[in-house]
């Protein structure tokens, strides 16, 4: 199980009655989002495992572009820190953690 699914919130589909069990085998068979409404308004997204999984690691991908592309601003900047510096403060964080 992917561990950013908490087990506090995972529930077995043995406990679902037969629409919402459904609508979950639904959403696992077809790898893609099955959009839950009120009243023609969207409320919720159910995504199978796998499409969960996809979208957090695309999300880490962004992310970790994001912090690729401020770093190359940044030294494009100027805004650089000097090797001793960064490795003082690598040791001070070591050194916090043990």
């Amino acid at each position: 199980m992917n561990p950013r699914i908490s087990p506090a919130r995972s529930y077995s589909l043995d406990d679902l009655d037969g629409p919402t069990a459904e609508l979950i085998r639904q959403a696992h068979a077809e790898d893609g989002p099955v959009v839950l409404t009120r009243d023609g308004v969207p409320l919720a997204v159910l995504l199978s495992a796998n499409a969960f999984d996809a979208l957090e690691a695309d999300a880490d991908r962004a992310r970790l572009q994001r912090a690729v592309d401020e770093a190359e601003e940044q030294v494009t900047t100027g805004e650089t820190v000097p090797h001793d510096e960064v490795v003082a403060e690598l040791d001070r964080w070591i050194s916090d953690e043990g």
